[in-house]
């Protein structure tokens, strides 16, 4: 009798794990986006035959069908964000070493390398501005 019950709760386990790990993530956008991303360079490796990449790429996807979550994904638009401060930060410094120096060509490059820094990590935080 003992043996049935916990047999018929186990089998009860097990149906809910598996029905929660078949639940799509595409509930949420960013999953989504992240979703579409990766099918776009899955196409574009098999396209050109790289079977490689193919493969790691069909990996990336699997492991983001199963575990995004607006909880990961905030996770990584912060460490996106914060890398792109440190180097906004870092570029603005060496823009201040070149202007003293007068180098208008270095000082072209990196006031473009800057906005595009920016404009990124404006990006970056609107995004993670519509996950709260």
């Amino acid at each position: 009798m003992k043996r049935t019950i916990v047999l018929a709760a186990l089998t009860g386990m097990l149906i809910g794990t598996a029905a929660h790990a078949a639940r799509p993530a595409h509930k949420n956008p960013g999953c989504e986006r992240k979703i579409n991303n990766i099918t776009i360079q899955l196409e574009k490796a098999r396209e050109y035959g790289n079977r490689h990449r193919e493969r790691g790429l069909e990996r990336a996807l699997h492991n983001v069908k199963t575990n995004c979550t607006d909880k990961s994904l905030r996770r990584d638009l912060e460490k996106d964000i914060s890398k792109h401060n440190h180097k906004v930060s870092k570029l603005r410094k060496e823009y201040s070493s070149y202007n003293n120096s007068g180098n208008t060509k270095k000082l072209a490059k990196l006031k473009k390398k800057v906005e595009k820094e920016l404009q990124d990590l404006q990006k970056l935080q609107k995004e993670l501005e519509a996950l709260n």
